[in-house]
Order: structure tokens, then sequence, then C-alpha cells
């Protein structure tokens, strides 16, 4: 039997290239059918969606398809490499969220497309395999964001392209499935540990395929996949999951259309996978999502054009999948972001006071960036009393006479939504339970434990319940964890945990803390202090792992960089950028070319 390469957008009629051209900022066109393109700014009316297909007008990369492409996690950028355009490339670009860079390293892999990538969040480098630069390939290099390195491991897959290939964050692996060469098609399962690869030995698997579509699922632990097409051509349109050690095939109530050639990444804001595009007979222009359960196509106001071998990835900075170019018989060069609207991870609790005595309210939401904040006092969706200045995602309340109740309104460019209503008790007898000190996130290394602290008061008995996942999620309770420490297990991937505080006259949620499993090659951020700052005032970041020279660590405050005055191995003298966003905000340390751990400081 011989296998042709060939691809819909291959023998299409008339192969022509299509280039946009725009103005560039961090403001978000829309693309509506017959319509122009219209600015939409921050300040945009919210859309009643829960997300939507934003389109982004740049110079940048030239129109492909086939590329490979892959979340930078410890620089914050997209990462994208080769594909096919006017003839295969091996350029190497990066997106940051604004606007796209061509980086030219002296050393890179030869032209190709078809190659697979993605990050390593263990190793801090993107990885990428193969692909076809007119012969297959099963090379495999890595990316560290300034140079492409091959490595020559001992063990190598068959040489493919078009597999599906993504890191596997509850393991520490990268993890490869299927593709194809002119021997035909595969059905293997390969893992990449950093320096070699491994082929573990399943029973149960998908068919061999190509084109397959495949991701972690962060918030479950699995890798999904989805379709492809086999050695006749015939789409697929089966869901598999791998859980480290086996496949297992998935019978969900409905399906996606049989497809190949789609793009897929994890939306960690709504923790759900993305799906979109792909070919079946015509190019599919259609946006699903998985819920651990089920599939589900959302109404969504704009969807990009339909198209095929497209890639997706998720950018962790800014909260919104990213989509590039891909192919409809014509080659593309467009760039789309999935934004999600804000999504409430923790409510602002209800709390007891001592009168004359304030109250600490605090909400967790993620989504995409940035997000806006507005406290105001009264019962839930009730706007007419908002409370002057009070626009951080933490609020203290006045000295309290009287039982007051307050909420608090979360906007970003996709939709508002509004927190449940948290009251605050006044009472002179019994003191609910309350936390003075929260739990706080840490950086370790791979294989080992942190142990999370919280302080509490209030009428004694105080009673303790720690949890897997964010802050109020009580669905994962930690068997035995039930006093005000808790060391976790040996951790391979980073983990978040809270704990509840409990007593007769009230309960208490702590914040998430975030136990970030990190390379013990870059450096390590333990604390902030102070935990908050206005712009232009001074923090102290220890740590471990930072340039020694002041010039030496770059410290990034919500993408600002922030002045180091002094520096040392174990800490960081560093002044708050004047133009930070205000509001919580990631905060990371690159030294030596790595990227530390991320925490989360407080800008006012």
């Amino acid at each position: 039997m011989s296998y042709k390469r060939t691809y819909p957008e291959e023998h299409a009629a008339s192969t022509t290239i299509s280039k946009r051209t725009g103005a560039w900022q961090r403001t978000v066109w829309n693309l509506a059918a017959g319509a122009t393109l219209v600015a939409l700014s921050s300040a945009a009316p919210a859309i009643a969606a829960q997300s939507n297909w934003r389109l982004w007008t740049s110079p940048g990369p030239s129109p492909r398809y086939g590329y490979a492409m892959a979340y930078d996690r410890a620089r914050q950028v997209t990462v994208m490499f080769g594909g096919n355009g006017a003839g295969r490339q091996n350029d190497t670009w990066v997106w940051n969220g604004m606007r796209w860079t061509e980086v030219f390293p002296a050393t890179r892999p030869s032209p190709r497309d078809g190659a697979m990538m993605t990050y390593d969040e263990l190793r801090g480098v993107v990885v990428l395999f193969g692909g076809y630069d007119g012969w297959h390939l099963n090379d495999t290099w890595t990316w560290d964001g300034t140079t492409w390195t091959q490595q020559f491991p001992a063990t190598n897959p068959r040489a493919r392209e078009e597999g599906a290939f993504a890191y596997d964050a509850a393991r520490g692996v990268s993890v490869l499935f299927g593709g194809w060469s002119d021997g035909g098609y595969f059905a293997d399962t390969w893992t990449w540990n950093g320096s070699n690869w491994s082929y573990p030995t399943v029973t149960t698997r998908p068919t061999a395929r190509s084109g397959c579509a495949m991701t972690c699922d962060r918030l479950r632990g699995q890798m999904i996949l989805f379709g492809g097409y086999q050695y006749d051509g015939a789409p697929l349109s089966d869901t598999w999951m791998w859980d480290g050690s086996g496949w297992s095939w998935l019978h969900p109530p409905t399906s996606p259309s049989a497809r190949h050639s789609a793009g897929m990444a994890f939306d960690e804001a709504r923790g759900e996978v993305v799906m979109f595009g792909g070919y079946y007979a015509t190019y599919l222009g259609d946006t699903w999502t998985w819920n651990g359960s089920a599939w589900v196509s959302p109404a969504i106001p704009s969807n990009p054009s339909p198209r095929t071998r497209v890639r997706l990835t998720y950018d962790a900075r800014y909260g919104e999948t990213v989509l590039f170019g891909g192919s409809n018989g014509t080659r593309l060069d467009d760039t789309w972001s999935y934004q999600v609207a804000p999504v409430i991870k923790r409510q602002p609790g209800s709390q007891v006071v001592s009168p004359g005595a304030a109250a600490t309210l605090r909400v967790e939401a993620v989504g995409t960036q940035n997000m806006d904040y507005q406290w105001f006092e009264g019962f839930a969706d009730d706007a007419t009393r908002p409370v002057p200045g009070a626009t951080l995602p933490t609020f203290v309340t006045p000295s309290l006479t009287s039982s007051t109740s307050y909420w608090v309104r979360i906007t970003n460019i996709v939709t508002t939504v509004n927190s449940a209503t948290a009251s605050v008790v006044v009472s002179s007898g019994c003191a609910g339970a309350a936390i003075s000190t929260q739990p706080a996130g840490q950086a370790i290394a791979s294989g080992g434990t942190a142990t999370l602290t919280v302080n509490a008061f209030g009428a004694a008995p105080l009673y303790y319940q720690w949890f897997d996942g964010y802050s109020s999620d009580s669905t994962t309770p930690i068997l035995g964890a039930q006093a005000s420490s808790y060391t976790t297990p040996s951790l391979t991937a980073t983990t978040r945990y809270w704990v509840r505080v409990t007593n007769a006259c009230g309960t208490a949620d702590s914040a998430t803390a975030e136990v970030t499993v990190t390379s013990a090659a870059g450096p390590v951020i333990s604390s902030v202090t102070p935990g908050r700052a206005r712009r232009g005032g001074s923090i102290t970041i220890y740590g471990n792992g930072f340039a020694a020279v002041a010039s030496g660590n770059g410290v990034y405050f919500g993408g600002r960089r922030g002045r180091v005055r002094a520096a040392s191995a174990t800490s960081l003298r560093v002044t708050v950028p004047r133009r930070a966003p205000r509001g919580t905000v990631d905060l990371y340390v690159v030294a030596g070319g790595a990227a530390s751990n991320i925490v989360r400081f407080t800008v006012r």
C-alpha cells in the first residue's frame, strides 16, 4: 500500500496567500460577516456572552499552515515555528499578547511543516519533534527563549508528521501519539522526559491516525485526544483519554463531527478544553468545549473563518486561547484569541465582627485580562451604592457599628459578572471564625513537599479542613488534613490548596495557595515583602537563584518591568514600575535566561 502526502489545501483549485495589516495596541477587533473592522477598547460596553473570538491585526508571520505553536510559561509568550507558507519555513516568532516579534537564533531546525511542539513546564523549554522538510523527520529540539538546541536521545520515535503532542502537567512528561510517514500511519504512544523518549506498553489505544488534536486537561489531570484521519483518509470523531498508564475510549452523549487537523488547547480560566476548526469534506469553523464528560458547542457571537491545519495554545498571562493562520484553500495569517468572561473561583465570604471592627472581604476570579473590580454596599446586583476607591480584589470595610452587606462586580472585555452577597454581621456575642494570616503560595522542586499554614481566630474551638483546588471549591477534601498546618505529598506538577476554618458562630474560607513545581535551574521566589505596594514603591523579593548583579535580573509586574536597585543570590530590592497595572498581578523574576515561579502581588 502506498501513502500520498496530500491535504485539502494542497490540491485546492487555487491556492493564494492572504495578508492582513493594521495598527498595533492591546485593543481588539471584532470581525462580523459583511462588516468593517471596529475597534473595541477596554471601555467598550460589555457583551452578554461567556466567551468570544476576537481578531487582532498585526504585521507578523507570513501566511501559513502546518506550523508548530506552544505557550512558553517561563517567558509568558506564545512561540511559533515554521510551517508551509511560500515554501517551508524555519522562522521563529513570539506573541506577547499584543504583537508578534521575529527572533533570529544562530541555530535552528530545518524548514518544515507538520512538526509537533509543546512546552515542558518542568524543564522550562519548548520541545519540537519531527515534521516534514521533503523527508519525514524524527529529530528533537528544545527552545529556551533565545536558542534552539538539538537533543540526541538514546531512543527516538520513528520519523513522522502531524502527530498529537502535548505536555502532561500531572506527570511532568510530554506525550506523543500517532502521526504518519511514507511508511504508514502510527498508533504508538511515546513520552519525553527531558532527556530521552520512552515507549510505554499499552493494551488499549486509539486506532492508527494522523491529524488528531490533543491537549492536557489540567483540571482533571488527563490528556484528551479527538479525531484525526485513518490510512484510507476517513476522518474520525472519537474521544480518548490518557491517564499516564493507558488509553480509555470515552463515549460522551454528543460529539463534534468527524474531522482532522483541528486546533485544541486547555482553557485554564474556565477549566475546559477548547477545539476549533479542521476538515471533513469542507473546511470547518465551529468551536467546541470539553468539560470532562461532554462536548458542548457554545453560542459565540463571532468565530474565525473555517480553516484546517491550525494550532491553538492557551496564553496563561492574559487568560485567553490563541489561534494563528491555517488554510481554507488560502494560506491565512490572522491572529485570534478566544476570550472568556470572568469566572469567580472564590466568593467573598460572610463574616461576624465585633462593634467598631472592620472586615476584610476578598474575591478570586480568573478570565481574560485585564479585569476591573468595583465593590458595592448592599445586596448583590444593586449597583446604586458603589464604594469609592474599592477597585481591588480585596476590600477592607470601614469600622462597622451595624450589620452591612457588600458585593463586587468584575468586568473584562467579554462581559460583567456579579459576586454573591457577603454579609458582615456586627455582634458583641459569639465571634465567628476569621483568618488573620492566609496560607502562602510556595515554589518547590519536582518531587518536593510544601507545608502550608493558616492563622485564625474566633470563639473556640476552631476546626480546620484542607481542600485540593481553588478556594471555596469543597469537592475535594483532603483526608486527615484537619489542622492549622498541612504538608503536601511529593508533587511533580503545580497544585492548589485552601483551608476552611469553622466554629459554632461561622465559617471562613482561606485564599487559594498555589504550590508551584519549578525547574531547579531557574530562580525561585519564596516570599515578597510587603505583599502589596503602590506604583513607585519599594519591595523586597526573597528566594534563591537570583543574579548577584542587579542588571542580571528582570522583575515583571503584570508584564511591566520593575527596577532592581540591589541584588544578591537570595534577595532583590525592587521598585514597582509606575505603569504597572493596578490590582492583583503576576510577579516573576527572570535570571540567567530562566523564569521563576509566578506569585500574586497587589499594586495599589
